[in-house]
């Protein structure tokens, strides 16, 4: 199963409560609309509306990690969670001014290019560990194919993520 939520993607209007969640005291009249192209948000913009802004994008990620752990839940309560491995992951981040940019798709900075993955698999990877080492998105079929046993085709890009989950190193990627 194959799950993309965009919601955190823009326009940043999360629905109540999420919409307030995190600035429940804004009372200006900038807003998370057209966050690409409006005027409004841009690097000169006061401090304080860009709070908001970014208060409105945590709240698209929590209305989204709410409707992931309803995702969870449902594996649970039909006994497939302790048989089930899932990976979540972010396709990218979002700048906010930090080098002057909003948005994605035009610098490769940090905040744009280092996303989150966390993997899941009761029993077979051990919980709450944390990695250094690079993974990628292309990483992602080949490590979920070896979990279920099944080999990359040849012309697959990236590397099953599998040894450095069950505790060993992975090999450089060439």
């Amino acid at each position: 199963l194959f799950i993309h939520m965009w919601d955190v993607h823009f326009d940043f209007i999360p629905p109540p409560p999420y919409d307030t969640m995190f600035d429940p005291d804004y009372d200006g009249v900038v807003d998370g609309r057209n966050f690409f192209f409006s005027e409004r948000i841009n690097p000169d913009m006061a401090p304080r509306d860009l709070e908001h802004v970014l208060a409105l994008y945590d709240g698209e990620i929590a209305w989204t990690d709410m409707h992931v752990g309803k995702i969870l839940d449902d594996l649970e309560a039909l006994g497939l969670a302790d048989s089930t491995l899932v990976i979540i992951l972010s396709d990218h981040g979002t700048e906010f001014f930090e080098h002057n940019n909003k948005g994605h798709r035009q610098t490769l900075y940090e905040e744009v290019i280092r996303i989150p993955m966390m993997v899941r698999f009761p029993g077979v990877i051990e919980p709450g560990q944390r990695f250094s080492e690079q993974a990628r998105i292309i990483d992602v079929l080949p490590t979920v194919l070896d979990f279920a046993g099944a080999p990359a085709p040849g012309d697959v890009m990236g590397q099953s993520l599998r040894p450095l989950l069950s505790g060993g190193t992975l090999p450089r990627c060439h």
